[in-house]
């Protein structure tokens, strides 16, 4: 009975857990779905490789204008 008391408490629809047993997704929707997930992996991946190479360039940078006001105090 606990069973359909879930059912009838969602409102007709099953229970989570059953949900994914019951109902298959077509392939195309998966397919669909590992698509976005990569495209959005690729942008997460293309961010941090921006922001890596934003502080790595601000970091030589710093190094250089270091180095130049060394060689302008000297001079």
């Amino acid at each position: 009975m606990g069973f359909l008391r879930g059912l009838s408490e969602s409102r007709g629809r099953l229970p989570r857990r059953a949900r994914g047993c019951l109902t298959s997704t077509p392939l195309a929707d998966r397919q669909a779905a590992v698509e976005r997930t990569l495209k959005r992996h690729e942008a997460e991946a293309a961010a941090l490789a921006a922001k890596e190479k934003a502080e790595m360039d601000a970091s030589w940078r710093q190094y250089f204008e270091k180095d130049w006001a060394k060689e302008a105090a000297e001079a």
